[in-house]
C-alpha cells in the first residue's frame, strides 16, 4: 500500500514537471530526458534507455523507452519500469544530486 501511494505521489509530480517544463508535439506535452541510456533491461534487455515522457490527451504519463540504436521503441506507463529507474526520472526532472 505505501509503494503504491510512493508510486502516485511520484506519477503526479513527473506530470506536474511535464505540463510545466514539456514541450507540446501538436497532441501531447513531452519532456525530453537525457541521459537516461542503458538504465533497464525490458522485454528480455531489448528496451535500455528513457527517452522522454508524454502526458496523452487522455491525460495519462507514458515514457518513451528505445534499445541503444533507437530502432526498437515503445511507450510504457511508470509501473512498467524499474523502481531505480522512475526513481532516477525523478531525480533527473527535479535535478536532485545524493
Amino acid at each position: 500500500m505505501i509503494e503504491t501511494l510512493f508510486i502516485g505521489m511520484v506519477e503526479n509530480a513527473i506530470k506536474v514537471a511535464v505540463n510545466n517544463n514539456g514541450e507540446s508535439d501538436g497532441v501531447c506535452k513531452v519532456l525530453y530526458l537525457d541521459g537516461l541510456n542503458k538504465v533497464m533491461s525490458l522485454a528480455d534487455g531489448l528496451y535500455t534507455d528513457v527517452l522522454s515522457a508524454h502526458i496523452g490527451v487522455d491525460g495519462l504519463l507514458s515514457f518513451l523507452v528505445s534499445d541503444e540504436s533507437d530502432k526498437h521503441q515503445t511507450f510504457v506507463n511508470i509501473g512498467e519500469l524499474p523502481r531505480e529507474v522512475v526513481a532516477e526520472i525523478f531525480n533527473k526532472i527535479y535535478a536532485y544530486e545524493p
